[in-house]
């Protein structure tokens, strides 16, 4: 498998979904890694959303999350507007989505600029960029609320 730059492959697979495999990493921040060059439609988006509902209501994890947008192919406007109505409620700390190439910030930015979120999002070029960003947001803790 071709990892994304920075990745330690000792980090902890935690479970999948028809497209995305989710890790932890050494400071328990889930890691949403796509299929490579996979589609994202809404099917996919609400599992997606159930699973990372599921997991931080089952573990102790701080609710932060980096996702790795460079692996989509592509995501369709009904994953879009999934996603974008999961970020309406305070479920999670932070989402930081990371992508280098061209399509991966076309897709961040048009995201970006949909989402109308109550959680803080950001799009970063490098995952250490989104670590540092996350670890500095305050540790609150999250309302239940949104998903399943």
């Amino acid at each position: 498998m071709v990892w994304p730059p920075g990745w330690d492959e000792s980090w902890e697979h935690v479970g999948s979904t028809s497209n995305t495999a989710y890790y932890v990493d050494h400071e328990r921040i889930l890691l949403v890694l796509p299929h490579p060059h996979v589609l994202d439609t809404a099917e996919t988006a609400q599992e997606n959303i159930e699973f990372q509902h599921h997991w931080f209501a089952t573990h102790d994890d701080p609710p932060l999350l980096i996702i790795f947008f460079d692996r989509l192919a592509a995501q369709d406007r009904a994953a879009r507007k999934i996603y974008s109505e999961d970020t309406t409620h305070a479920w999670a700390n932070g989402f930081a989505l990371v992508g280098g190439t061209l399509l991966s910030r076309a897709m961040g930015s048009f995201f970006l600029g949909l989402a109308k979120t109550a959680i803080p999002l950001k799009f970063f070029s490098t995952m250490p960029e989104a670590r540092v960003w996350l670890r500095s947001l305050p540790s609150k803790k999250p309302r239940r609320g949104g998903g399943s």
